[in-house]
């Protein structure tokens, strides 16, 4: 009923992603219902897997970086359901998900729903491991929402966690495949995506590519985005994205700026050519007051959900590691001299 796809890279049998690969089609092996497609672009694959319902395509394409863009886009080809999943291998296997996801694809082949983006939580390194061992999701989601920060780090309201229809992946033209390493992709083919299904029109600030740790404050694109995944959040439709270590020699992370350049042209050029995308006269509303409506609705206040909004009454914003921030001094110099603690106090002295 569903084809997951899910884009690998991974340099000897000792890897993270390799290990997780072999995790993941031990999990899904008894899923007669879904077929799971993994896109092994590695140099030398040796992933292998004897199911019946799992498929694991090569494809490597020679570039100097993985593009998993390029890596989905090939397994959706053989994809045989016309029903088709985004999936990570980075993200927790969660049964009861994948029971919610069966039930819900047949709103889409009845044509009821276009499709469904579902958020996801990015755990810490102690969030991984206590819901590799405990296996207690509905923890983990109120530890987010008592605005807490030793499980969680942070709330992705958007990415490639997207269940749509194959024809539509096609008629879109699939990932852009010049967006190489990490990031850009999922928001550049969302962007197109949500053009065929606008949910109001969009705001003056929507090109604005500006990342937030509390979800209310988000701005442009990312703002506009969150309407439709949201809710699915508060029906505990959403996925967990495990820790794991981004060696700062890692190539694949060294693309970011390059990568959101790319994705601010190609949503600005789509829309000049596509004049007649996003045609809605619906105006967004607020969007703290959504999120807290859809608060009410689950029986929330805005202090039982206040990781939407800040950090929880006495907890403090968590040191980021050494080598993320000798990657953003390298990519992006002139933002990490902003965000620098030591200018900020320069400042306030100056101003005074």
């Amino acid at each position: 009923m569903i084809t997951f796809i899910t884009p690998i890279f991974y340099k000897n049998k000792h890897s993270y992603i390799y290990k997780r690969s072999k995790s993941l089609i031990e999990s899904f092996a008894d899923y007669k219902d879904i077929e799971l497609i993994i896109a092994d672009s590695s140099k030398k694959p040796i992933l292998n897997g004897s199911f019946k319902n799992i498929k694991i395509i090569h494809s490597f394409c020679n570039d100097k970086l993985f593009s998993p863009a390029k890596a989905r886009n090939q397994a959706v080809l053989k994809a045989t359901y016309e029903l088709i999943f985004f999936y990570d291998v980075d993200l927790f296997f969660d049964p009861r998900l994948i029971k919610q996801l069966l039930n819900l694809a047949q709103k889409l082949t009845q044509n009821k729903k276009d499709f469904i983006a579902l958020p996801f939580l990015y755990l810490t390194k102690k969030g991984s491991t206590f819901l590799t061992t405990k296996k207690d999701i509905q923890a983990i989601k109120s530890s987010f929402l008592k605005g807490e920060n030793h499980l969680v780090e942070s709330f992705a309201a958007n990415g490639t966690t997207i269940l749509l229809k194959k024809s539509d992946f096609l008629k879109l033209g699939g990932f852009r495949e010049d967006f190489l390493g990490h990031g850009g992709e999922d928001f550049d083919f969302l962007h197109r995506l949500f053009s065929l299904y606008p949910n109001s029109t969009k705001h003056n600030d929507y090109y604005v590519n500006q990342t937030s740790q509390f979800v209310a404050n988000l701005k442009g694109f990312r703002k506009y985005m969150a309407y439709y995944s949201l809710p699915n959040f508060f029906d505990d439709l959403f996925l967990l994205h495990l820790w794991h270590p981004r060696p700062f020699g890692n190539p694949f992370y060294f693309r970011k700026e390059i990568n959101k350049t790319l994705l601010l042209d190609s949503m600005q050029n789509f829309d000049k050519v596509n004049k007649s995308t996003y045609i809605s006269t619906k105006q967004l509303p607020d969007l703290e007051n959504f999120i807290l409506d859809l608060a009410h609705k689950h029986g929330l206040s805005k202090d039982q959900c206040i990781g939407f909004f800040s950090y929880g009454k006495g907890i403090r914003s968590p040191k980021k590691p050494l080598s993320s921030k000798l990657r953003k001094l390298m990519l992006n110099p002139k933002s990490f001299l902003q965000d620098s603690k030591f200018l900020k106090s320069l400042t306030k002295i100056k101003n005074l």
